[in-house]
């Protein structure tokens, strides 16, 4: 309790407060890619990302044809086209699925994660420290 004596709570929070806001910019800053993203690098990984942007084009093609049906005919058609995953049938043990994950895990997750853990060390070493220069290099204001 000395340690706060000397430094004081009110400025330890002020410190805590631009800690906090250095945080979320740092956050923002992170390049993280989307879930979409990380499908696509999968893709691209398994060799199946011609196969995929082939399909998009043909259900785009069908809803163009069919728009042009309703419109000669009045009628409302309309095509589904659906994907249906059988477990039963996994013979690699899912190892796209299992893929997605790792790259979710190791590049989205994980800098979150670190980022959050570095700003909890900081607001730690923030309350033990003892002088305000201590406390500033902490924060890394000057």
């Amino acid at each position: 309790m000395a340690e706060l004596k000397i430094l004081g709570v009110k400025r330890v929070e002020a410190l805590l407060a631009v800690l906090d806001a250095k945080e979320k910019q740092e956050k923002a800053a992170l390049i993280i890619p989307s879930s979409e993203e990380i499908t696509r690098m999968v893709d691209e990984e398994f060799g199946i990302a011609s196969d995929r942007a082939r399909v998009k084009e043909l259900v785009e093609e069908a809803s163009e044809i069919l728009a042009r049906l309703n419109e000669v005919t009045g009628n409302g058609s309309y095509a589904q086209i659906s994907h249906s995953y059988s477990r039963q049938r996994d013979i690699d043990g899912g190892a796209y699925k299992k893929r997605v994950e790792e790259l979710t895990e190791q590049l989205r997750k994980k800098p979150l994660d670190d980022l959050a853990k570095q700003f909890e060390q900081k607001r730690t070493q923030l309350w033990m420290c003892e002088t305000l220069e201590q406390a500033k290099a902490i924060v890394g204001i000057s």
